[in-house]
């Protein structure tokens, strides 16, 4: 009977690691050259962060009033598709109808440390 009970416990313990092993940080980060903080050039008031989560933020800075767009996106070779979940203007949250049920699909490229899109305008660069 004790050895059933040491070995029952010997397995729960290992079941138990294994849960802990398996929640591992770094399994749930997306490593891709887009991962990181991008500025346009020409407009260094506009900022776009791609997560390691597969999330990311789109930052804009027009005088006094301060745009943040949250997103989701997924990459498949060189195609990005965005997806919004929030958009907050100066601290609130705006409501975006219709467009948090709309991928925004782009061409995306990465070539010499910048950034760009086949339809929007702007050069962005790493931070």
């Amino acid at each position: 009977m004790k050895k059933l009970f040491v070995l029952t416990m010997t397995v729960m313990v290992a079941m138990s690691l294994s849960v802990f092993t398996a929640c591992d940080k770094d399994d749930d980060d997306f490593d891709h050259p887009i991962v990181g903080t991008w500025v346009d050039k020409d407009y260094p008031d506009y900022v776009l962060v791609f997560k390691g989560n597969m999330t990311g933020t789109t930052t804009s800075v027009d005088g006094n009033v301060v745009i943040t767009g949250h997103f989701t996106y997924s990459i498949k070779e060189s195609q990005l598709t965005m997806k919004a979940t929030k958009l907050v203007q100066n601290g609130v949250e705006v409501d975006i109808p219709g467009e948090k049920q709309e991928d925004y699909v782009q061409t995306f490229k990465i070539t010499n440390g910048e950034l760009t899109f086949s339809d929007m305008d702007g050069t962005y660069v790493k931070q």
